[in-house]
């Protein structure tokens, strides 16, 4: 355990996302009221061009919100584990000690998975293109 590798922050990255995105959904449908619309979308049939612009105006509103909140989550949250775990924040290579790598990159990434399910909605109805 005390090796670094990859393959430890790679699952807690997908086990930590995967519970944001639980609980992320979770609040949407208990406090916020939001519930998924399962009809059917359009058949493949009558896929025309105009229906391309939504997803694309949401993936360039959003990715850079997503990339923003990814950055402040993850140096906030890591510098809380520091503390909490009595490791200097400055030294080098911080984040692959495994006690640090794992807390940190697990919170750091429910959050993310929470604000992708939660927030970004929010925010796409608030700038009208839901």
């Amino acid at each position: 355990v005390d090796k670094w590798n990859t393959g430890r922050g790679d699952s807690i990255i997908l086990v930590g996302m995967h519970f944001g995105y639980l609980v992320g959904c979770w609040f949407n449908f208990c406090c916020l009221g939001i519930q998924s619309d399962l009809t059917p979308g359009p058949s493949l049939s009558f896929f025309s061009y105009s229906q391309l612009l939504p997803p694309i105006v949401k993936l360039v509103a959003g990715l850079p919100l997503v990339f923003a909140a990814r950055l402040l989550i993850r140096s906030v949250v890591l510098s809380i584990t520091c503390v909490l775990l009595g490791v200097n924040r400055n030294e080098p290579l911080v984040e692959r000690k495994p006690a640090v790598e794992m807390v940190y990159k697990y919170f750091s990434y429910l959050l993310l998975g929470f604000f992708g399910v939660t927030v970004t909605p929010l925010y796409f109805e608030l700038i009208g293109i839901t």
